[in-house]
């Protein structure tokens, strides 16, 4: 399997700020303002929500004005006189309020009318921060959407689990330093959690991963019930019972006392239809059909009919030769009277009113198929030891003695032969040329008789033969045409009696050509070759146990496209091109012979033999003539296909080395395998190469994979792996179990192997993909390779935390550098093709001020390739920030890393750190 590497791969989380912008009034005439005022909004940065009772303060000259923001957040400042446009003043304006980190604005210059949104960070020393992780305690697997509440005094505060199950609260503690609770976690289908005692503080707390139970008394429902014989009303043990409904199929077996019991579970259904189906050796079928309720326990007792009096025979009659099913056969079961066995049998009949004269106790006759059945009373008895006559005409009659028991007796297949002598016919004979008496080939025999219409050709010594079953007729007339072009059409009448073998011998006239030929018998000499069958038009190279050769037959023809006969007969060279002949001459493919001479109708014979070559021959077939002229035939196109595939030319590769799989059902991986044999030529098309996937351990993880393919003419085919359960949990893999005998260890990134969890973490997510076929001598060839099914993205981390403490750069040249890590919640690699971006978001210089500034953050990859292990580049990035100009004052920015791709389900995660830019 072939690995490529990358050198770089980022992570990220969101926090939002907002920026501020000034808005300036138009100015109509030349007339200087006489005021200006500032008013503005302060909302928090963590819910976007209005802060009331924030302290504006407003600092210029000597002058100090102080207002606090109203319920929505909003206030408005004293006028500022100003004395010119052009010059303005420079305020300072500080905001700060109870549980927010105060936030400055130095240098602003007024000239007119501003309007500043203001954005204020949670002070993390008045809040409690709550963090956890909601699972499934039986799967583990993380619940989405569940319901989070703490109580507070007076107060309550929820939150909803995200896709990978985590969930985050802000608590307020309105400047206590701890803070006692409670935590309420539910979901629907799932027992409610509580913690009555949790103890918050100022900071971060972690609860941890919080596992919900299934809520089985909501869900689950009761089906059990009782089987009784409805004759003795005794409970019957080892019925096999099955459920069956649109959710699944259980199946049980009645205890000893006849009962049986199923717990199904509805998940998540009010109620469901189902249906149960009883089956027991001696008793009829039973069926139920019943609707449960999702909680509901119900009760389905059920009586069973024996069939206990009866030996139910069954089997199919066949041909013996061809295994063809037979109809119409007689099928008769009979007392045997010399059986002393049966004396307790012929006691029942006696003792039942029935004459032991009558000793046939069924008998029928097979259906369409072959089958039939037969039923047998044996009254009290529990066997009984019988004859059984299977007859059809033209067959020899087949008997035995079986013992036949109470209940099912199945005897498969009973082969009847055909009575050869009785029935058979045979015709046989030879076809020659009328003028030269030399066998002719290829003739076309065609048999035509009341019973049976039938055709073949004759072989190289002209032979023909049918064998001819009369189907019990004591004797049967019909036809035989003999045909072949250039020929006269013979037709012959004949009568065979059962068993009966006749030779026919027949002598073909050639059609009369008087163009172009001669005196003595009107044929030409040659004009043309035609090819008249090929055996085979694809062989395999030497040595693989596969057919080797082909023969070829032409027919040369003279010019009014009549065979040329024994008088006029040619020699005719074959020539073979091609790569697998023009190569080596010791291994090449050849003709043998490489010449040959007419016979008495036209035709003349080679055998094409394959080398170790593979590749595509052209063989023609030439005669010169007299004259010195050439006639050639068209060229034959024969394939040598390659050998048994050979290890050191098999290989498995992957078209990506990670797929987002983990979570989602039925995403798709694709998978080649390439075969070559042993002398580098592409395997025989249609080879069979299977495909299978596991941890290395023999355990089958990480969905479902095509199971077989057959290669193409170029030695490939391909296999889908469909992502879904059983997941790839870590087992710890093992590729010296699980990888090709030429590759035990899966060399991956810098030497290291398959299992490091450098690389690899616990191998969670990890699937080894592995083919294999059949090569020489019963070995097998196999190769395998690793693939990653990632899981729903991880969250965006900052020098490996979530959040972390403004950076700090200085304009014009100064660099701080952020790692930023981005991968899946187990630490893996995101699918290639992941977009991962960072903007920045900085202050907007004061309207007219004439100032600029930017702030770039660089080292994201913007388009993330396919990588299998984590490190340096797949899911660890340096992210570079600068400030590229000198400014005067203080700038705020913050930077968000952003990844949507489909471990994110297409949508946008994201994750933002602060900073401030200093002159």
């Amino acid at each position: 399997m072939k690995f490529r590497y990358g050198t770089l791969l980022l992570v990220s989380i969101t926090m939002i700020i907002s920026q501020w912008g000034c808005k300036k009034n138009n100015i109509v005439g030349t007339t200087v303002p006489t005021s200006a005022a500032i008013s503005g909004t302060v909302t928090s940065s963590l819910t976007s929500a209005a802060v009331t009772g924030a302290a504006v303060i407003l600092r210029y000259g000597g002058t100090v004005d102080t207002t606090y923001t109203g319920n929505d957040g909003t206030f408005q400042l004293p006028p500022i006189e100003i004395t010119s446009d052009t010059v303005g003043v420079n305020v300072t304006l500080t905001v700060s309020a109870t549980g927010f980190i105060s936030k400055t604005y130095s240098n602003i210059n007024v000239k007119s009318d501003m309007n500043i949104p203001i954005v204020l960070d949670i002070n993390p020393a008045f809040y409690a921060k709550i963090i956890g992780v909601v699972k499934d305690s039986a799967s583990t697997y993380p619940l989405s959407g569940a319901s989070v509440l703490i109580t507070l005094p007076g107060a309550v505060d929820t939150a909803a689990t995200l896709q990978n199950g985590a969930f985050t609260i802000y608590i307020n503690l309105e400047g206590l330093s701890t803070l006692q609770t409670s935590m309420t976690i539910s979901k629907p289908g799932f027992k409610t959690y509580n913690q009555n005692s949790l103890l918050l503080r100022s900071g971060t707390d972690s609860v941890g991963t919080i596992f919900l139970s299934v809520d089985k008394g909501s869900t689950i429902a009761h089906l059990s019930g009782l089987v009784t014989d409805s004759r003795t009303g005794l409970p019957i043990p080892s019925v096999s019972v099955v459920l069956s409904s649109t959710i699944g199929t259980d199946s049980t077996k009645t205890l000893g006392d006849g009962t049986y019991r199923f717990d199904p579970n509805l998940q998540g259904l009010p109620s469901a239809p189902m249906t149960l189906t009883f089956k027991s050796t001696g008793y009829n079928d039973a069926s139920v059909n019943f609707t449960i309720n999702s909680g509901q326990s119900l009760t389905e007792n059920v009586v069973m009919t024996s069939n206990y009096n009866y030996a139910i025979i069954t089997g199919r009659v066949r041909d013996s030769l061809s295994g063809y099913v037979l109809s119409g056969a007689k099928v008769i079961v009979a007392l045997t009277g010399t059986v002393s066995s049966n004396s307790k049998f012929f006691s029942s009949l006696k003792s039942h009113k029935r004459s032991v004269s009558s000793v046939i106790l069924d008998s029928t006759t097979t259906f369409i198929d072959g089958s039939f059945s037969l039923a047998v009373n044996l009254f009290d008895l529990d066997s009984i030891t019988a004859t059984m006559t299977v007859s059809e005409p033209g067959y020899k009659v087949y008997q035995f003695i079986h013992t036949f028991v109470l209940g099912a007796n199945n005897l498969g297949n009973i082969l009847v032969s055909i009575d050869n002598g009785l029935t058979t016919s045979h015709l046989t004979g030879y076809v020659t040329d009328s003028h030269s008496a030399l066998p002719i080939k290829g003739v076309s025999v065609y048999l035509t008789t009341p019973i049976k219409v039938d055709s073949t050709t004759t072989s190289y010594s002209g032979y023909y033969s049918f064998d001819l079953n009369l189907q019990g007729l004591s004797s049967v007339s019909g036809t035989l045409l003999f045909r072949l072009n250039s020929y006269d059409d013979t037709l012959i009448n004949f009568s065979v009696n059962a068993g009966q073998t006749i030779a026919d011998n027949v002598a073909l006239n050639a059609k009369p050509t008087v163009v172009g030929g001669d005196s003595s018998t009107a044929r030409g000499i040659a004009r043309s070759i035609s090819l008249v069958s090929i055996t085979h038009q694809e062989i395999s190279i030497h040595g693989v146990g596969r057919n080797e050769t082909s023969v070829l037959t032409w027919q040369v023809l003279d010019s009014l496209g009549f065979p040329i006969d024994i008088n006029h007969r040619d020699t005719v060279v074959f020539v073979p091109t091609g790569i697998p002949v023009t190569g080596d001459p010791q291994t090449g493919a050849y003709v043998t012979p490489t010449y040959g001479i007419t016979d008495g109708s036209g035709q003349v014979y080679t055998t094409m033999n394959s080398g170790t070559v593979a590749g595509t021959v052209q063989l023609f077939a030439k005669l010169t003539l007299s004259t010195g002229a050439t006639v050639q035939s068209s060229p034959v196109l024969i394939t040598i296909d390659g050998g048994l595939p050979d290890q050191a030319h098999f290989e498995l590769n992957v078209q990506k080395l990670n797929f987002a799989g983990y979570d989602w059902s039925e995403r798709t991986d694709v998978f080649t395998a390439q075969a070559g044999d042993k002398y580098g030529n592409p395997v025989a098309p249609g080879t069979a190469v299977y495909f299978t996937t596991g941890d290395g351990h023999g355990n089958p993880v990480g969905g479902v994979m095509t199971a077989a393919g057959q290669t193409d003419a170029s030695g490939h085919t391909n296999a889908t792996l469909y992502s879904g359960k059983p997941l790839a949990h870590a087992y710890g893999l093992d590729p010296a179990v699980f990888g090709g005998p030429t590759d035990p260890l899966l060399p991956l990134l810098d030497g290291n192997f398959a299992g490091d969890p450098t690389y690899q973490g616990a191998g969670t997510g990890y699937v080894y993909a592995k083919s294999f076929t059949n090569g020489e001598n019963g070995s097998i060839v196999v190769d395998s390779g690793l693939v990653c099914l990632s899981a729903t993205a991880g969250p965006i981390l900052f020098n490996d935390s979530l959040s972390i403490s403004p950076v700090y750069i200085h304009s014009g040249g100064s660099t701080v550098i952020v790692m930023v890590h981005i991968s899946d919640r187990f630490g893996n690699p995101l699918e290639s093709g992941t977009v991962i971006t960072a903007t920045v978001d900085a202050e907007a210089p004061p309207n007219n001020s004439g100032l600029t500034w930017k702030i770039s953050a660089d080292g994201l990859p913007g388009i993330l390739g396919d990588y299998l292990t984590r490190g340096a580049g797949s899911t660890d990035f340096a992210l570079a920030v600068y400030g590229s100009e000198n400014v005067p004052y203080t700038i705020n920015f913050s930077v968000t890393v952003t990844v949507n791709g489909r471990n994110t389900d297409n949508g946008d995660w994201s994750n933002t750190f602060t900073g401030v830019l200093e002159p």
